[in-house]
Formats: C-alpha cells, structure tokens, sequence
C-alpha cells in the first residue's frame, strides 16, 4: 500500500503523518542503526530502488494508526476523517492555538519516531494478558485509564495523556504521580 501524506489540507485517502523521506531524514538526524539509510543513487534522474521501501511504508502505516488511535484535545477539523490530524480547537502546552490547517511538527516527529521503533520490530498495539492489574480507576473528576500497550520495562513517555477536564481554575491540581497506593492521593484531588 502506497502513502498519502495527511499535510493538514485533509487530502482524500490520506493515511500517513510522514514521508518515507521524513523518516529517512529526522532518523539520520539522529544516527539510527535500525532504520536503514535512503540508498544513494549515482544518477538522481534514474534512482535505485529502494529495496527496504515496502517495510519502511508499513512501519510509518502503523505508527500513524497508533497515533491515531490516541485520544488528542480538540476536535477533528472535519468530521468523518480516518486521521486524527488536522484538529479544530486545539492549544498547545506553551498556550498558541495550533491552526487547524496543518499537522503539527511535533506529531510529524513522533511519526518518524515510532516508525523507527516499529521497523526494529517493536509491536505498538500488543494484546497483552491484563490479569488481576487495574485497567482504569476513577477518584472524584480525576479518572485514569491505564495503557494496556506498555509492558514492564517500556518507555513510558510513549504513554501520551491530556486532562482536559482538570485545565480550568476551579478543577484540582493535577498530581505529578499518579500513585492510588498513596494514601494523601484522594486528598490532593480533593476526594471525600
């Protein structure tokens, strides 16, 4: 399956935050050894093929999947769209509205990030057995849901969370840790 990239004018069929080209580029950036170079061709009119491109593509389509499937702040800028960028009403952590034309950089650069994980064979999505562990606790406004795509010993800042219910002044301070086993944890959110 070919790409086509999602460049926030909500391109029909679109299914790809980044480029093989972005990939190949911000991953060079940053001497991977996992994501195999672009090849270099002796005549640009007639390049080589390219013979990593088909796991290069599939490695970017499952990257944009599990972005997609993220719960992002905002809305999507048109309804019905299988990407979830470009989005409507969204600012970011410095406090600037993102315009809803465009897919932020930051997104593009998790893309190429993840697809590099994934081309190295690490499973983003993995059905993983949850057993007797908590899948989400709620405690007043506060709720969590804990990811069931990371496992022990996984970079957690994979794990991408938003409170946008807790950003107005009157909802509670947002914990650093988010540790039920502490026994202050309800009194910080204000839990009776």
């Amino acid at each position: 399956m070919s790409l086509t990239v999602e460049t926030g004018q909500m391109e029909p069929g679109a299914n790809s935050c980044a480029t093989v080209a972005d990939v190949d580029e911000w991953q060079s950036a940053r001497n991977s050894e996992t994501w195999p170079p672009a090849p270099e061709s002796p005549d640009p009119d007639n390049p080589e093929p390219n013979p990593n491109m088909a796991a290069k593509d599939a490695a970017i389509l499952k990257a944009t999947d599990f972005l997609n499937g993220l719960n992002w702040i905002g809305r999507r800028a048109a309804p019905g769209r299988l990407m979830a960028w470009p989005r409507a009403e969204v600012i970011d952590q410095d406090g600037y509205r993102i315009a809803s034309n465009i897919v932020h950089e930051q997104l593009k650069a998790a893309c190429c990030y993840l697809a590099g994980l994934t081309f190295d064979g690490t499973d983003l999505q993995p059905v993983l057995e949850r057993g007797d562990r908590i899948q989400s606790q709620t405690i007043s406004r506060l709720s969590k849901h804990f990811s069931r795509t990371l496992q022990t010993g996984t970079n957690s800042a994979l794990c991408l969370t938003s409170w946008p219910a807790l950003s107005t002044p009157k909802g509670p301070p947002i914990p650093s840790r988010l540790s039920v086993a502490d026994p202050t944890f309800s009194k910080k959110i204000g839990a009776k």
